[in-house]
């Protein structure tokens, strides 16, 4: 026997009456196991192993998949459920974890910022900021952290100007550097100043910077695109998320953002 504290990431039936649960856990990261019985009338274990919960599971280890022997919650985030938006991000947030994650390989920081960015959406907090938010810091422990800062073709600090972030070297290309890569997209300022403010770890003041959302939906949109190349997949939570209209068109530069309070909060950097 052994216990884990995860996040439910992904949930697949088997048979007649039973479940795989894929979760998210502080001791093992990425892990599977076999709920049985779960999925009849009345069962204890159902109510436990919802999505978008954390909660404590004790297993039993077998030759196959180890099996669900007790669980009780520990965090629900009831009023998370009651945002369509909010719901539909976590669910994004829980498919971004299961695709650039390895199986069973512990990673605590990842645990801690799926936790966090549940915290955030049961709090209240925009759907489309968290989920920027999420995503930049996730491929950063990933491995995939973009290049923010510099020109990856020259190595020059980029110019306060639409620069183009080409998607399968992860990283922006200035102007100098000739016309954008096949596949390149170009990216209005503000979206890139609100990127590297993520990147710097200014989670604050991305919560409280007062600029329509439709600027984090345009960089968000970006690293859809970003991490589908990674991937290899599109994504479908995405899609939802563009049902439910969280997501904006990259290419079209938002008339309504306030410039100068972006550029206020950029210069508070290093």
């Amino acid at each position: 026997m052994y216990r884990l504290e995860a996040a439910v990431l992904r949930r697949r039936n088997l048979g007649e009456s039973d479940r795989i649960l894929t979760v998210f856990s502080r001791e093992l990261g990425k892990h599977r196991f076999v709920a049985k019985g779960v999925r009849r009338p009345g069962s204890k274990l159902a109510g436990h192993s919802e999505p978008f919960m954390i909660s404590r599971f004790m297993l039993a280890r077998t030759r196959g998949l180890p099996i669900l022997s007790q669980v009780e919650t520990r965090s629900a985030y009831p009023r998370l459920r009651l945002d369509e938006r909010a719901i539909a991000v976590a669910g994004l947030i829980a498919e971004r974890v299961d695709v650039l994650t390895a199986e069973d390989e512990a990673a605590p920081n990842v645990f801690s910022l799926v936790e966090n960015s549940l915290e955030l959406l049961d709090s209240g907090a925009e759907p489309a900021r968290v989920l920027l938010i999420f995503d930049l810091l996730l491929l950063a422990e990933a491995g995939f952290r973009p290049g923010f800062q510099t020109c990856i073709a020259c190595g020059e600090a980029l110019a306060a100007e639409p620069n183009a972030f080409d998607l399968e070297r992860g990283g922006f290309v200035c102007g100098h550097c000739g016309p954008a890569p096949a596949g390149a997209r170009v990216v209005p300022v503000n979206v890139q100043k609100v990127m590297r403010m993520i990147d710097r770890g200014d989670i604050g003041q991305v919560l409280a910077v007062r600029v329509p959302t439709e600027l984090f939906e345009q960089a968000e949109r970006l690293v859809a695109e970003y991490v589908a190349t990674i991937t290899g997949r599109d994504s479908t939570a995405t899609r939802v998320i563009r049902d439910l209209r969280l997501e904006y068109d990259y290419r079209s530069d938002p008339s309504e953002v306030e410039e100068r309070d972006v550029d206020r909060r950029e210069a508070t950097g290093p």
